[in-house]
């Protein structure tokens, strides 16, 4: 649109002022959607973060192979990316695909 615009000054005669306002109504339209596309972008990579890290949780689960009837340190740094202790009675647990669990 924007060439088009360039060419269609090039080639008859139009006012300035109103060129200059309908190619500057296309650069924003231009700015607006490659804006939206890259975070549409930045959407799709957090997406992909997140399902890898739910593919190795589940791969960790899958390599039990039975129910778990005590800890497992391996799975537990698989599944959790940290624990905040505020006070005594105040503990937060936060795991790696976002979720956050007060105790």
């Amino acid at each position: 649109m924007i060439r088009q615009c360039v060419d269609e000054n090039a080639r008859s005669v139009i006012d300035q002022a109103e060129y200059q306002k309908l190619y500057a109504g296309f650069v924003a339209q231009y700015e607006k959607a490659k804006d939206k596309l890259e975070k549409i972008g930045d959407l799709c990579q957090a997406r992909r973060v997140k399902r890898e890290q739910l593919d190795a949780f589940i791969s960790a689960l899958l390599r039990q192979g039975s129910v778990l009837t005590e800890f497992d340190e391996t799975l537990w740094f698989a599944i959790a990316d940290k624990v905040t202790v505020y006070a005594s009675d105040n503990i937060q647990f936060t795991f790696r695909d976002g979720t956050v669990v007060d105790a």
